[in-house]
């Protein structure tokens, strides 16, 4: 049983340079090779993908169920591939007074249309691995 090799992006919320609340993505993970020290965002090291996003949510499901951290990957046993991926935000409008049902934060007093988004994702690799799972009640239906 063999696992490919891919690219660790780093995604990180981190306030703007106008102190907005954002979500940034680094393919280095911030990580500066000249220095050896990793970077917060904002920096040259990340990239802005949306503004406004006040969390982040990041669930994991295997065969054992939904976790809160990625699993380490234990060959030869399929039990700990990652199935799904459950992705939450929570976002808000950036700009005052722009939106009818607006509401007052507690603690930060910013008034804001708030909402969140959740979308699921079924990783490839892992589908095309679990295809090699000998057990049918744990291979990829």
């Amino acid at each position: 049983v063999a696992f490919g090799v891919f690219n660790h992006v780093r995604y990180q919320l981190g306030n703007d340079v106008d102190g907005t609340p954002s979500l940034f993505r680094s393919d280095s993970g911030g990580f500066d090779g000249a220095t050896g020290a990793f970077s917060n965002p904002p920096g040259t090291a990340w990239q802005l993908v949306a503004r406004g996003i006040e969390d982040l949510q990041i669930r994991y499901r295997t065969f054992n169920g939904w976790l809160d951290d990625a699993p380490a990957i234990a060959p030869p046993s399929f039990d700990n591939v990652v199935r799904e991926v459950e992705i939450t935000l929570w976002a808000r409008t950036i700009g005052e007074n722009q939106l009818q049902g607006q509401t007052l934060a507690l603690g930060n007093g910013v008034t804001a249309v708030r909402g969140s988004l959740v979308s699921s994702v079924a990783p490839r690799a892992a589908q095309i691995a679990l295809m090699q799972e000998l057990d049918p009640a744990k291979r990829w239906q």
